[in-house]
């Protein structure tokens, strides 16, 4: 259908039992902290701090004497949009239906990438002022970002599918110690055990997973 409110623009409106259901158990545990809020707060700053948060001040009223109580009709209103979702598109991008729904679909790899880029790699705060080193510290964050969604691809692809997290975690317990005499400077060594998913990981990328987890020294 036409956009209500911009031209040239194609609103499409999708509906989904299981969006129902999440939209409603959202709400619900919303308006239990908030009527939890509202029984204990009793001095000035605690009722602001309601106020101030969009998400509990649409389903609030401010009455008389700085009063706040639930606002039922704005509950019973909200909950008539349970599982309904729009998408605007563009007419200047030609897309069909199916495939607008089918890109917006796939925005949440997009929005993992944003939240592994600030999160896990830490690209900010940047603790640098010099331009050659920001720039590094950025394309070192890119790269690393870039090497972890192509493995974790590569490991769908070799019906391994494991999350960034669960790679991470798994690439994080396998290392190697090593030790040296002082007397005869012989160096020894102990190698981890490796996890199901390590395991999985090394097999993939063709990496032995013979492991030493006794304490080796060397012959002479």
């Amino acid at each position: 259908m036409p956009h209500p409110q911009y031209e040239n623009t194609t609103l499409i409106i999708t509906y989904s039992p299981r969006r129902a259901e999440k939209d409603k158990k959202d709400r619900e545990r919303l308006l239990d902290k908030l009527k939890n809020k509202l029984t204990s707060s009793k001095d000035e700053s605690s009722i602001k701090k309601i106020i101030s948060n969009s998400s509990y001040k649409k389903f609030t009223n401010v009455k008389k004497g700085s009063l706040i109580a639930l606002n039922e009709a704005a509950i019973e209103e909200d909950a008539t949009w349970d599982g309904f979702h729009g998408i605007a598109v563009s007419n200047g991008s030609k897309l069909s239906i199916r495939d607008a729904l089918s890109r917006y679909k796939d925005l949440w790899h997009v929005e993992e990438a944003f939240r592994i880029a600030k999160s896990t790699l830490k690209t900010r705060p940047i603790f640098h002022w010099r331009p050659p080193r920001i720039k590094a510290h950025v394309l070192i964050c890119f790269m690393s970002l870039f090497l972890e969604k192509f493995l974790e691809l590569f490991l769908i692809k070799n019906n391994h599918a494991l999350t960034p997290d669960k790679i991470r975690h798994a690439l994080e317990s396998v290392h190697t110690i090593f030790f040296e005499e002082k007397n005869t400077s012989k160096i020894a060594k102990m190698q981890s055990a490796i996890s199901e998913d390590a395991q999985a990981i090394l097999n993939t990328l063709n990496i032995s997973t013979i492991r030493n987890t006794e304490f080796v020294v060397p012959e002479n």
